[in-house]
């Protein structure tokens, strides 16, 4: 087996342990107190969020949309609305992989990233949780991945890709806003990383075809 095929072994067997750990009695207890609000209320057909609860709960329209089109498609069983959360946070291990093999930190430095992410107990417990943190954070970390790549590509596909899955994160958690100014200061040191190559790249080549001193 060569270097590649198994650090996507691993990569798999981690994407397997972290699913492991988000359905692991994924059911075992009922509906907490806002989890129950979560089902009754964010995810009721969207023509009575618009009317009440979009208007007073602190959380963008694009979480009540999601978990009411989920609602719509799987039920509304302890199971069957926490398996929305712990389905989209495995985007963060994946995410992470990545994200640090596009930031050159090597294959090993990028498989405990994913690790990480797969065991972090915060990101577990949240992942069994009727709510949009866990989505969030795996949508936030694909976000981030796609920025990187698209700053170092600069090609119009993956600034478009960028957009959208940062526009549906931003209307599944406001908080993503904060996220996005860390964005906007990674395309500015970027754009100034460019801009000093460029300019050693035209003082060396000044410096190249001026004309020697013969001895």
């Amino acid at each position: 087996m060569n270097t590649r095929r198994l650090q996507y072994l691993i990569l798999l067997l981690i994407l397997l342990l972290a699913f492991a750990l988000r359905v692991y009695r994924i059911d075992a207890s009922a509906l907490r107190g806002d989890e129950a609000f979560a089902v009754r209320y964010w995810a009721a057909p969207p023509s009575e969020v618009l009317q009440t609860l979009a208007w007073v709960e602190p959380h963008p329209f694009g979480t009540f949309f999601g978990f009411w089109a989920w609602k719509s498609l799987v039920g509304e069983s302890e199971l069957a609305m926490r398996m929305l959360p712990a389905l989209l946070n495995l985007l963060g291990v994946a995410a992470m992989y990545a994200l640090a093999r596009r930031l050159r930190m090597g294959t090993w430095a990028a498989l405990l990233a994913a690790f990480l992410w797969a065991v972090n107990p915060g990101l577990i417990w949240h992942s069994q949780d009727v709510r949009n943190y866990a989505p969030w954070a795996g949508l936030s970390a694909v976000a981030l991945w796609l920025l990187v790549r698209a700053a170092e590509k600069q090609r119009r596909i993956d600034w478009l890709l960028y957009v959208i899955v940062e526009v549906i994160t931003l209307y599944v958690f406001f908080l993503e806003a904060f996220m996005l100014v860390v964005h906007g200061l990674y395309v500015l040191w970027v754009a100034w990383q460019g801009g000093e190559k460029r300019r050693d790249e035209d003082a060396q080549t000044a410096w190249g075809s001026k004309p020697h001193a013969s001895s």
